[in-house]
C-alpha cells in the first residue's frame, strides 16, 4: 500500500492515476475504499468526453465501472441498501456499454446478493442466473461454479 500510495503522488498522467487508484480501493480496508474509489470516478468523468469508440474512453468508463462496483461494495458492507444497489446498477450499465462480460457478470451477482438478502428470491435468482450465463459464455469454470453455488444457496436458505 504505501508504494502504491507513494507511486500516485508521483503520477503524472490521469491514466497511471486512475490505474493505482483503482489498486488502491481493491487492496484498501473497507473503510478507505471510498478515499480512492471517488477520485478514480472524477478522473474517468474528466476525461470519457472522446469518441464513443475509443480505446481510452472504453479504458476510463472501465475504471469508472470498478471504482462504482468498489462504492457500491462500500455502501452494502455500511448498511447503505439502496445505495449499494444505485450503484451496482450504474456500473453494470457501464459494463453492458463496453461489453465488459467480467464485469457484468461481478455486478450482476453483486445485484442478486443484495437482493438475496432482503429475501427477495425471485430477484436474487433472476440475476444469479443472468450471471450464471456471462460465466457460460466466457467459458469461466470458477465463476460458473461461483454461479451454481450462489444459486444453490438461494435454494439451501428456502429449504
Amino acid at each position: 500500500m504505501d508504494s502504491l500510495k507513494s507511486a500516485l503522488k508521483n503520477a503524472e498522467h490521469d491514466t497511471a492515476r486512475i490505474i493505482i487508484l483503482g489498486v488502491l480501493s481493491e487492496q484498501c480496508e473497507i473503510n478507505d475504499i471510498l478515499n480512492y474509489a471517488k477520485p478514480c470516478v472524477e478522473i474517468a468523468d474528466k476525461n470519457i468526453n472522446l469518441p464513443e469508440n475509443s480505446q481510452r474512453k472504453v479504458f476510463y468508463l472501465m475504471h469508472k465501472a470498478n471504482a462504482l462496483n468498489n462504492m457500491g461494495f462500500f455502501a452494502q458492507q455500511h448498511g447503505s441498501i439502496s445505495k449499494a444497489l444505485d450503484l451496482y446498477n450504474k456500473s453494470l450499465e457501464i459494463m453492458e456499454q463496453i461489453k465488459d462480460k467480467p464485469g457484468m457478470a461481478q455486478a450482476l451477482n453483486n445485484i442478486g446478493a443484495i437482493y438475496s438478502d432482503q429475501g427477495n428470491i425471485i430477484k436474487a435468482l433472476e440475476f444469479y442466473n443472468k450471471a450464471l450465463k456471462v460465466y457460460e459464455q466466457l467459458k469461466n469454470k470458477s465463476g460458473i461454479a461461483y454461479g451454481y453455488n450462489n444459486i444453490g444457496t438461494v435454494y439451501g436458505n428456502q429449504g
